[in-house]
């Protein structure tokens, strides 16, 4: 046990949550730019052969 470290998480940076409230709201404002995670998913897939 002596080899074992517990590291606490590191707090979110304050910019970071503010970019996340934007792209919410950028979201909710247009919802037809977003995509589901299926349909991303499949795009990454077709990017990738």
């Amino acid at each position: 046990m002596d080899a074992v470290e517990l590291l606490e998480e590191a707090p979110i940076p304050e910019w970071q949550k503010k970019e996340v409230r934007k792209r919410l709201k950028d979201v909710q404002k247009n919802p037809s730019k977003a995509i589901s995670w299926n349909e991303a998913t499949k795009k990454i897939k077709q990017l990738a052969k």
